[in-house]
């Protein structure tokens, strides 16, 4: 690895230190380190700053520096599948950034030795489109969600699986979620878990008028189509990716959401499995301890 990709959000506390000092030691161990433009933002560097984009093209590895919001950012670029990435949290223990900075340097010393092993995990195209007009493309990591901007009425949404009807919901919104992110919003709107390395599609309503409508596991080789009835007054319903990309819908577009083709190359600790990190993020108890010989 001789090309490292470093992406944070300075808006942690004391990132900015965090983000030289990094560089430092990786320069010292015969590294080129390149970081994105926010991240190089009010840095001093001799190296010119470059997309996301561009660096997921030309680094070896990239270092995502900050929470889970950061490495959803970084999960959103098209060609990232090409690079592994190490999700570094600079707060507490993510479900998606394993690794506290406490052991970065530890655990960097045996990635950059090649001694690290890698979880692949399946993204979203999302598609939004309307008769007479060009389609907009997403691709995402955790979910996208359906809901309304302010006025809290029922959406009318129409489900089709691979151009089959399904139902319509009648519900404040719908969310349509990766293994990965089943354990966000998803979740905290009544949907199942599924463990990361798992491959399938959950739609998950929010707050269903009709209790029948319940969370719904598909394959992940199905495509899902959502489409807005006329009865809903559209122009306060937006559709969110991962939560930090919004776009406004209007009556008559489709959104559809499909498994992407290329997954996220994500490091995974290796003192942690993902069991641990569920107990540990959603506090469940334990009366007593079990050990397997």
């Amino acid at each position: 690895m001789k090309k490292i990709g470093i992406v944070a959000n300075l808006k942690k506390k004391n990132a900015k230190s965090i983000v030289k000092e990094l560089s430092r030691w990786l320069v010292k161990k015969g590294k080129t380190v390149i970081l994105d433009e926010e991240s190089a933002a009010g840095i001093k560097g001799k190296n010119r700053p470059l997309s996301i984009q561009k660096i997921a093209s030309q680094a070896d590895l990239l270092i995502s520096l900050g929470g889970d919001g950061t490495l959803l950012r970084v999960g959103r670029v098209k060609n990232i599948d090409r690079v592994p990435i190490l999700g570094v949290n600079l707060g507490g223990l993510g479900f998606i950034t394993e690794i506290g900075y406490s052991e970065i340097y530890k655990e960097l010393t045996k990635i950059l030795a090649g001694n690290f092993k890698t979880e692949e995990r399946m993204r979203l195209d999302v598609k939004i489109a309307k008769k007479g007009r060009k389609e907009t493309k997403f691709i995402v990591l955790n979910e996208l969600v359906l809901a309304k901007r302010s006025i809290a009425r029922l959406l009318h949404l129409e489900i089709f699986i691979d151009r089959n009807y399904v139902t319509t919901y009648q519900a404040d919104g719908l969310i349509v979620s990766t293994p990965t992110g089943s354990t966000g919003h998803s979740l905290s709107a009544g949907g199942p878990i599924m463990e990361a390395s798992l491959e399938g599609i959950i739609l998950t309503p929010i707050c269903p008028h009709t209790l029948a409508n319940r969370p719904l596991i598909i394959p992940a080789n199905k495509e899902v189509q959502v489409k807005t009835k006329p009865v809903t007054r559209t122009r306060d319903v937006c559709a969110t990716m991962d939560g930090q990309v919004v776009v406004n819908l209007s009556v008559d577009e489709t959104v559809s959401i499909k498994k992407a083709p290329a997954k996220l190359k994500l490091i995974v600790s290796p003192r942690r499995n993902y069991y641990q990190v569920l107990r540990e993020k959603l506090c469940w108890g334990e009366r007593g301890h079990s050990s397997y010989a």
